[in-house]
């Protein structure tokens, strides 16, 4: 009888354990200061957010996420745009992210994402996005070496969904 009643009181904790814990629960990666930045060639290259967006994906139901970045004061004709999936996150997920470049020595508009590029997207939810990339581009015997890529950015207003 002791051991019955021992065998029911331990379910019923484990039970209870159990329905107590939630998805909510697990720990979420909190969001990092606004920060873009790459380095190009190994020269540095910092950018400020110009704009962001969701569009709806009418055949799945999903969401279109766009980042789109102007460059610092001193290289005002640099933009960076990057669109994805909205909500994905992981390893090479990111469906375009476009370089524009006016410096003298680089001129022109470079798709990023190519078989020599790779990205980790950590973040990617209604109050921020977070992710890191590097690549090497190649265009008309051009080449540009992307390295220490960081777009981080907490947005000043939630998505709302």
């Amino acid at each position: 009888m002791k051991l019955k009643n021992y065998a029911t009181l331990l379910f019923l904790i484990l039970l209870s354990t159990t329905l107590s814990c939630s998805k909510d629960d697990e720990s979420v990666e909190p969001c990092h200061a606004t920060q873009i930045t790459i380095k190009i060639n190994g020269e540095l290259h910092t950018f400020t957010p110009a704009g962001r967006g969701i569009d709806i994906i009418w055949e799945t139901g999903g969401y279109d996420l766009m980042l789109r970045f102007y460059g610092s004061i001193d290289r005002a004709n640099e933009n960076l745009g990057l669109d994805m999936i909205y909500k994905k996150t992981g390893y090479n997920v990111i469906d375009k992210l476009r370089l524009t470049l006016d410096d003298g020595e680089h001129v022109g508009v470079y798709n990023l994402v190519n078989d020599d590029f790779e990205s980790d997207v950590i973040i990617n939810r209604s109050e921020c996005f977070y992710a890191t990339f590097s690549g090497k581009i190649n265009d008309d015997g051009e080449e540009l070496i992307i390295t220490d890529g960081i777009i981080s950015y907490e947005y000043d207003e939630p998505f709302s969904e």
